[in-house]
């Protein structure tokens, strides 16, 4: 619910709402774990939110998480679908540097 809420914000484009709900999102997915499917969704739509106003080095770092917790995550076709989309991103916001 937070996720989505996160979402919302960041689509009326308050990014500063969006980062706290993503943020208030992963201290409550903690029980979860970081190899979830949901918490590695999360810290990715972080990512996501921190390369919008060019925050590359913030965004980056999310999107290295995300690959290192998704590494060890044990659902093949979750992990395999959130690695290309996480590899994906980073090489579309590095490649504009």
């Amino acid at each position: 619910m937070v996720n989505n809420l996160s979402n919302f914000y960041v689509k009326q484009d308050k990014l500063g709402e969006a980062e706290k709900m993503y943020q208030r999102a992963l201290r409550g997915m903690k029980a979860f774990g970081p190899e979830h499917a949901s918490t590695l969704g999360t810290v990715n739509n972080l990512g996501n939110l921190y390369a919008k106003p060019g925050k590359l080095g913030e965004a980056e770092e999310m999107y290295q998480r995300t690959l290192q917790e998704g590494s060890r995550h044990s659902v093949r076709g979750m992990h395999q679908h959130s690695t290309r989309s996480t590899t994906r991103a980073i090489f579309t916001r590095t490649r504009a540097i």
